[in-house]
């Protein structure tokens, strides 16, 4: 590693030298050109683990961005051909995105990849038309998935201890705990950014509650 400092062989010489001279100054000398370079190495390195913390831009947000070049020649006429040429969607793996994933959940990148339009105000769509996409406001899509949530969080418990309340075959009703616990398993996944961890004992605890309410009333 070389920069506008003094490199480790500089710094290693130098040690050399002091060590013939016993030059106290040059020793204090060398110790502080040593701890320069330390301190800009540790720089370097702190960046380098910043630029590896940071995502990688969806293949969605990807393409918007290319969208956006071609329709905006002031953009495009701004960045050079090779820039422009790595844009390409062979590359956009090693691209790095600088905003965070707005959307965690699966669900709402469902709707926001599939269903944007569903989300555009009247001048966002007056835009779209004259671009051939548009932009809309990430809020719209959280508070969306967010009600979702809600209402399947509070319905499918509800409605899962009803069915089994008036189903009284057992073979049946373990069979009905199997589907109802997939089912919760998987809207877990999809409405919320839960670690798979967290799917499974949600998921356990959920299928415990209908066990325990099932062999209360056998």
């Amino acid at each position: 590693m070389r920069d506008a400092g003094v490199s480790f062989q500089e710094s290693k010489t130098a040690v050399a030298n002091v060590q013939e001279s016993q030059d106290p100054r040059d020793s204090w000398s060398v110790v502080l050109k040593i701890r320069r370079v330390l301190k800009e190495y540790n720089e370097a390195l702190q960046a380098e683990a910043w630029l590896h913390s940071l995502e990688k831009p969806s293949k969605y947000n990807h393409n918007l961005m290319r969208r956006e070049l071609e329709w905006d020649n002031d953009l495009r006429t701004s960045i050079s051909e090779t820039d422009l040429e790595y844009l390409d969607t062979k590359n956009f793996r090693d691209m790095i995105s600088l905003a965070p994933e707005p959307y965690r959940e699966a669900f709402s990148r469902f709707l926001a990849e599939k269903l944007g339009w569903l989300f555009l105000s009247s001048k966002e769509k007056q835009e779209m038309n004259q671009r051939g996409f548009g932009f809309f406001s990430d809020d719209r899509v959280r508070k969306t998935t967010r009600f979702i949530a809600i209402i399947l969080s509070s319905i499918l418990p509800i409605l899962s201890i009803v069915i089994l309340y008036n189903e009284h075959s057992t073979n049946i009703r373990i069979g009905l705990i199997i589907v109802f616990s997939t089912l919760f398993s998987g809207v877990v996944a999809l409405v919320s950014d839960a670690r798979n961890v967290e799917i499974m004992a949600a998921t356990a605890a959920y299928a415990a509650v209908l066990v325990v309410f099932v062999s209360g009333n056998l």
